[in-house]
């Protein structure tokens, strides 16, 4: 069993950089993403999200805004993605598992129901819906949201459409038995 000891001992042994940095995976990353699933972002929110993790990159790397190191630079430096690239994986992940949920549930209802044609949204709502943002999401990987309940029966297969489509990850099989 790994005592506190322990960790204290391994971690004065790292570099306070390195420290840093790890706190951000283990900590603001998750505290950022918390609920990201749920959001419909808009580019305004997308771009104060990315902001946010420069900053929080930038500062236990010591760079300051006088350095003129570009945020692309920082990223190569850190080999970290950015926190919007990981909120539509986070997404479809979710979204995975609504085709297995009863058709009783509120979640299935909410995307596999057809909303009524005279519903509208109250003055001062967001325009991008979670829906809406599913369908562009679902574009980049050529799948329509009809066609979600098979690739998402097999969690290895959607994991790996999720990952990048890889042709290890199964993506090709999925595209070769469609067709």
């Amino acid at each position: 069993m790994v005592t506190v000891l322990d960790l204290a001992v391994y971690f004065l042994h790292l570099d306070i950089h390195i420290l840093q940095l790890l706190f951000r995976l283990t900590g603001t990353v998750y505290t950022i993403l918390y609920a990201s699933e749920c959001w419909a972002p808009t580019k305004t929110d997308v771009a104060h999200l990315d902001a946010f993790d420069q900053w929080c990159l930038r500062r236990p790397l010591g760079i300051i805004w006088q350095d003129h190191i570009t945020n692309i630079e920082v990223s190569v430096c850190t080999g970290l993605p950015a926190v919007s690239e990981t909120i539509s994986p986070r997404r479809l992940s979710m979204l995975g598992h609504m085709p297995r949920m009863p058709p009783s549930a509120d979640a299935y209802k909410a995307i596999y129901h057809d909303i009524r044609s005279d519903w509208r949204r109250r003055p001062g709502r967001p325009r991008q819906s979670w829906l809406a943002t599913i369908h562009r999401d679902l574009r980049k990987l050529d799948i329509d949201l009809d066609n979600v309940p098979e690739p998402a029966a097999d969690h290895v297969l959607w994991r790996g459409l999720i990952r990048g489509a890889t042709h290890h990850s199964g993506a090709c099989y999925y595209n070769e038995v469609n067709e």
